[in-house]
């Protein structure tokens, strides 16, 4: 029997957008490494020079704050209208 493509030899499988359990494990596996060896960690990104602990911090934020999107404006300036920005506040 062929494969047919858009069908599955097991049609109730995994849910999409599930991890894989490896992917699970090892993400368990760098916290508890993380938390264990925090205190280490400050006392060694105190030894790095400026530039190198801006480094480690801006590489660390990305696990940390979710991630921006770009935002396109679309205006057409021979409207002449006014763009209004509003800035909210949480």
């Amino acid at each position: 029997m062929p494969f047919i493509q858009g069908t599955s030899g097991n049609p109730s499988g995994k849910p999409i957008g599930t991890p894989n359990k490896t992917s699970r494990q090892l993400r368990h596996a760098i916290i508890d490494y993380l938390t264990a060896n925090f205190d280490n960690m400050i006392i060694d990104a105190g030894k790095l020079t400026p530039k190198e602990r801006c480094r480690m911090y801006i590489d660390l934020m990305q696990y940390g704050l979710p991630r921006l999107s770009n935002v396109q404006l679309d205006a057409n300036p021979s409207e002449n209208k006014p763009i209004i920005i509003d800035w909210v506040s949480e």
